[in-house]
């Protein structure tokens, strides 16, 4: 009873207190042996992504790591090598935003996570005219995965991982104006609706592609980070030591990229565990609003393979 209390509660669940608690209770879960598979995460330089390729080396997993700060990812692919020597560990200097900048990518990928983002605080344009939270997080994601699809860069049974955040819980999917030149520019409600999207388009992708590919998106709960440092300061300063740990915030996407007990396709998960997509009826997307994302995307990526 008291369990359920603080997980209504969202503070008690999200924040550090919730992991602990949550991490008690998680089934025994025999992990895949590594060796010989290969990992691509999107923003793996810093942050979630960082704590990501930590634990993925430990288990003898072959990175291959997207950012688009050379000089940062350089620096912190010496760190990795320093804690996992002899370790596989490939970087690609590649803004997810930039849709037809892609890297000669060889290896079939067993694993794909998109982590990459951000929240800036003035609107910004991607490489084409929409607005630069949902190209990071739902457009580019969308055509690199469509990408290495149609080149055969992902194995049979891939495990393509989206990272979405608890909040967007706050919001239902809006297609309309994702320039935002008919509103003004609200980083929250753009990052919100990104991340939405991101759920939404899981389930698509497990709708689309039912053999093989396994889709999942997730939440980490509330982590300390440097781009919480940078887009959400008051946040951070507020809840200080009730951050989860990036390793902490990276467990659910280690577990479903590397458990070896079976889960179903275009899920949503926290901490190990599948999670509502809505908590609110308002935010619950419609059938017909999921297809328009769909076919929204698959206009994107059409225009570039057409390119």
């Amino acid at each position: 009873m008291l369990d359920q209390l603080l997980d209504l509660s969202i503070f008690f669940s999200f924040d550090r207190s919730g992991y602990l608690r949550h991490q008690k209770k998680f089934a025994p879960s025999a992990f895949r042996d590594g060796k010989g598979l290969n990992a691509l995460i999107t923003g793996g330089s810093k942050g979630i992504g960082f704590g990501l390729c930590k634990l993925l080396l430990s288990l003898n997993v072959s990175l291959h790591i997207t950012s688009r700060d050379k000089e940062k990812a350089l620096s912190q692919m010496e760190i990795l090598r320093e804690q996992f020597p002899g370790a596989s560990i490939h970087y690609y200097s590649f803004d997810i935003a930039s849709y037809q900048d892609y890297p000669f990518f060889t290896a079939p990928f067993d694993i794909v996570v998109h982590n990459a983002g951000g929240m800036p605080r003035e609107k910004i344009k991607a490489t084409d005219k929409y607005e630069y939270v949902f190209a990071t997080h739902v457009i580019g994601p969308h055509l690199l995965t469509r990408h290495l699809m149609e080149r055969g860069r992902l194995s049979p049974d891939c495990r393509v991982i989206f990272v979405s955040s608890g909040g967007m819980y706050l919001r239902a999917l809006n297609l309309d104006d994702l320039t935002f030149d008919k509103r003004p520019y609200n980083p929250y409600l753009a990052y919100a609706n990104a991340k939405r999207a991101q759920v939404d388009l899981t389930e698509l992708y497990a709708d689309h592609f039912k053999e093989g590919y396994l889709f999942s998106c997730m939440h980490p709960g509330w982590v300390a980070t440097p781009g919480l440092d940078q887009y959400m300061p008051t946040f951070r300063k507020w809840m200080d030591n009730r951050l989860r740990t990036v390793e902490e915030g990276a467990d659910t996407l280690l577990w479903l990229a590397m458990t070896s007990s079976a889960y179903p396709s275009g899920r949503f998960w926290f901490d190990r565990k599948e999670a509502p997509v809505s908590l609110l009826p308002y935010t619950k997307t419609s059938p017909e609003t999921k297809a328009a994302l769909w076919e929204f995307c698959e206009e994107q990526y059409r225009k570039v393979a057409t390119a």
